[in-house]
């Protein structure tokens, strides 16, 4: 079994992007987001999980994407991060939920 990663390793700002990358996707409704939320680890999770997935959804729904994705994801990052916890079990590799 692989290891999740912490919440501290999952929003490491060491670098150019969060580890988390484009996770954040997966709960927006921007062309990107669409093919991010028709993958199947993403339906499983809304399946299972459907009050964080529209938790995290309206929230994302409601920000101003001209800012730094850094500073949308903080006021989120908690719930962000237990989707993440979630889903990582559907995948093989966490990098697939990350590109």
């Amino acid at each position: 079994m692989k290891e999740k990663l912490s919440f501290e390793e999952f929003t490491n700002e060491e670098g150019i992007t969060p580890k988390y990358n484009n996770f954040p996707l997966f709960f927006t409704k921007s062309f990107f987001g669409t093919l991010y939320r028709n993958r199947q680890e993403f339906l499983k999770f809304k399946k299972e999980h459907s009050d964080l997935e529209k938790t995290i959804t309206k929230y994302f729904s409601s920000v101003d994407w001209k800012k730094e994705t850094k500073k949308i994801v903080k006021p989120i990052e908690k719930e962000l991060y237990e989707a993440y916890s979630i889903m990582t079990d559907y995948v093989i590799e966490d990098e697939e939920l990350f590109q």
